[in-house]
């Protein structure tokens, strides 16, 4: 396992003998090492040409989606599947990072690698997950029990408590991604 450079680049990035973390400050060691996970579960699968990678990963308690994809402008992105030990790494990282931010978890990050081995994790901590099929409410039920957020847990109650049929469960799915469009502006 490569081990990171003592001291960070004069940007405050972290130096791996194969990938640069891009985040000041430096995140603390566990971080680190799944940070580098992460980005060597990425490694495989990429076609012979490639300018970035973009991983996306959502994740509530017991459900996780994630995908990969390849970018070579002006060629259309190359989507593989994002190898299981990545999503291990990833929800262990979010995890870890709920643990050292007092229980407050990530709902979602993109990571971003290039050939040039950099790494960048870009995570949001306020909005929950807008996956294409809403989690069953026991599982937004057990994720409020494990990491409680009322401000967010508003946005589903009336799921969780039954209140939208099954039939109409696309509705709290796309009011999930409305609120999210809605800070991106």
């Amino acid at each position: 396992m490569s081990t990171p450079n003592d001291a960070p680049d004069s940007d405050g990035a972290i130096s791996f003998i194969d990938y640069r973390i891009v985040e000041t400050p430096p995140p603390p060691p566990a971080v680190k090492r799944l940070y580098l996970d992460i980005a060597r579960g990425c490694e495989g699968s990429h076609p012979a040409q490639w300018t970035e990678c973009l991983l996306f990963f959502k994740r509530i308690e017991r459900i996780a989606y994630a995908e990969r994809c390849y970018l070579n402008a002006p060629e259309p992105p190359t989507w593989v599947e994002a190898p299981s030990r990545v999503v291990s790494a990833l929800t262990e990282l979010r995890d870890v990072m709920a643990g050292l931010n007092g229980g407050r978890p990530w709902y979602s990050v993109v990571v971003t690698l290039t050939p040039q081995h950099e790494i960048r994790f870009d995570f949001d901590w306020d909005h929950l997950p807008d996956f294409d099929v809403v989690p069953e409410p026991h599982l937004w039920h057990l994720e409020f029990t494990r990491y409680p957020r009322p401000d967010l847990q508003v946005h589903v109650q009336d799921w969780m408590d039954g209140t939208v049929p099954p039939e109409r469960a696309a509705k709290v799915t796309q009011r999930l991604a409305d609120l999210r469009a809605a800070d991106a502006d």
